[in-house]
């Protein structure tokens, strides 16, 4: 069971990702401040969400890893340990997918009815969507703590599991429990 146990790797994992973001976090922190036209503001919420979900999305389907789970030596894999399909991958993030929707609905829909996207609009939006955002993680993380293989409910959802890669896997049982062959026959026959 050890090769699943991965929480705390995966934690340490979410770090290293937010360190590869940090020059982006600090773009969209430094312009968050600035009074863009509603446009680019809509264009930068577009282009930061793209890149966030593109990031995880894009890794976790072709690598089955993003750079921290490449560090921490962890990869997302199918249940029966085969690489995870775009569907997959896809929905291991549809919450957050569609939060950045909601959210950009939501500035869309203010500057429709005639609101200009402030950085106090924008922070108080952030605000309330970040509830359930801490929703998600809060119950996202007891999932994996309680769940056998540290699967999180976006695993249970996707059919997928993270799994250590300096752990080797163990032969299933079923292995164990094999008919003996032909040979195994004739050589109790001729003794």
């Amino acid at each position: 069971m050890d090769r699943y146990r991965t929480l705390t790797r995966r934690i340490v994992a979410l770090l290293i990702d937010g360190l590869v973001f940090t020059p982006i976090i600090a773009i969209n922190a430094l312009t968050a401040q600035i009074e863009l036209p509603w446009w680019m503001t809509i264009i930068q919420r577009v282009l930061f969400a793209l890149i966030g979900v593109g990031y995880y999305v894009l890794l976790h389907w072709k690598y089955g890893q993003t750079v921290g789970k490449m560090v921490m030596r962890l990869k997302v894999v199918s249940l029966d340990e085969r690489p995870i399909s775009l569907r997959q991958s896809l929905i291991r993030h549809i919450f957050y997918i569609i939060e950045r929707f909601v959210a950009l609905c939501l500035l869309v829909y203010f500057v429709s009815i005639g609101y200009s996207l402030s950085s106090e609009l924008r922070t108080t939006v952030q605000l309330y969507l970040s509830i359930p955002i801490y929703i998600w993680i809060i119950t996202d993380t007891l999932v994996c703590i309680v769940n056998k293989q540290d699967r999180a409910l976006h695993d249970l959802i996707a059919g997928t599991v993270v799994v250590r890669l300096d752990v080797p896997e163990t032969p299933s049982d079923e292995s164990k429990l094999e008919p003996p062959g032909p040979e195994h026959y004739e050589a109790l026959r001729n003794s």
